[in-house]
């Protein structure tokens, strides 16, 4: 009887933490697509800037395309982190699931 305690407590503690990785995990998803936008806002800018004739590109300070190519830059290596880290928490969270599902495979063993 105790087993199936120790079982159904693990169990509920699996629960929740899978209930904080889901929540992390859209989190996450959240961040992705606004770090998504705010790439293609920089790629639209950058095209808009390459698709202008000479006279007006020389308007543009070189200064503005070094801010924009900068911010696109760090945009997607935040957008990699998130989607590695996205990664990270999932096979954390699957192999929790798995050891736990062995432990009770285990326990059941026993009866």
């Amino acid at each position: 009887m105790e087993v199936l305690c120790d079982v159904a407590s693990k169990a509920e503690a699996l629960k929740e933490e899978a209930t904080e990785v889901l929540q992390e995990i859209r989190d996450l998803n959240v961040a992705i697509s606004s770090m998504r936008q705010q790439v293609k806002v920089a790629e639209n800018r950058l095209g808009f800037l390459r698709g202008k004739t000479p006279s007006h590109v020389e308007s543009i300070s070189c200064d503005e395309m070094t801010d924009l190519s900068g911010r696109l830059k760090r945009v997607t290596r935040r957008h990699r982190a998130l989607l590695v880290l996205n990664m990270i928490a999932l096979c954390g969270f699957l192999a929790h699931l798995v050891l736990t599902l062995v432990d009770q495979k285990s326990a059941n063993n026993i009866f």
